[in-house]
């Protein structure tokens, strides 16, 4: 069968199953779960261009042709204090665009397959993105907003194609995968990163981009790689006290006592 939404907000407080069809092609229209969103198999997303799906409690993708566009947004917004999932249960499953606003406890990344999205993956203030040996590919950006935490675990294989860091983005001294940025990567002053374990790689071509660096970075292991280009320190400083940074081009700390090493 097929659910047709046509510009409105479809509301349940419980358990949800698509088996069939969903159409949705418009912003206002609206599905909001209060528990598990189970997309099953032989289910289809032929009908799906644009919309808003919020999530109160697990999603678990068992169809693997589901193949959804970057307007198609799923919004995460449990409000009790246990963690929330994400359950990958086929491969090359496409979802669009994902937003964590779960402020009260993690959002968690679970299942045998990839996180693949055509969108962007949004972690709103205070919220918490956490996956631990998985791999995510991001089609658009990773948005860190203020307050905001990205902490990859164990061998996490992350590849987006622009990451822009407002909050934290956190790669602990147990991390031993791969942060891979195919464009641009900014951090703001307002933003932070703690580089402890495994490789943070920023991998476009020869531009001339000196990649920003303001905020506060503490560095103690890993390895930061800028394969092609050079990086800017900005005015709250770079604490560099272990680890391996590997430059294609420039290094810029125009502020005196920024750039803070005492080994590595």
């Amino acid at each position: 069968g097929t659910l047709v939404v046509n510009g409105a907000t479809l509301s349940t407080a419980g358990y949800m199953q698509i088996t069939g069809s969903l159409f949705m092609n418009s912003a206002d229209d609206i599905i909001s779960v209060g528990g598990e969103l189970v997309w099953a198999e032989g289910s289809d997303s032929q009908y799906l261009s644009e919309g808003t799906i919020r999530m109160g409690n697990t999603l678990s993708v068992n169809e693997a042709s589901l193949n959804l566009p970057p307007a198609v947004t799923m919004i995460f917004n449990n409000s009790g204090a246990q963690t929330q999932l994400i359950y990958m249960n086929k491969p090359n499953v496409i979802l669009g665009s994902i937003y964590n606003e779960k402020t009260d406890g993690p959002l968690q990344l679970h299942g045998n397959h990839a996180l693949n999205l055509s969108g962007d993956l949004v972690i709103k203030p205070g919220c918490t993105f956490m996956a631990s040996g998985k791999v995510i590919n991001i089609a658009g950006m990773l948005d860190i907003w203020n307050t905001g935490t990205f902490s990859p675990g164990a061998g996490t294989q992350m590849n987006t194609y622009n990451l822009y860091n407002s909050g934290l983005l956190n790669l602990s001294n147990t991390f031993t995968g791969s942060v891979n940025i195919a464009n641009t990567f900014l951090q703001y002053p307002d933003g932070s990163l703690a580089l402890h374990g495994g490789s943070l790689k920023l991998n476009k071509d020869y531009s001339g981009t000196n990649y920003s660096f303001d905020g506060t970075t503490n560095m103690s292991g890993g390895t930061l790689q800028i394969t092609n280009n050079g990086m800017q320190i900005g005015s709250s400083g770079f604490n560099f006290s272990g680890g391996t940074i590997k430059l294609g081009w420039n290094f810029i700390a125009n502020t005196p006592n920024t750039f803070r090493a005492n080994q590595g």
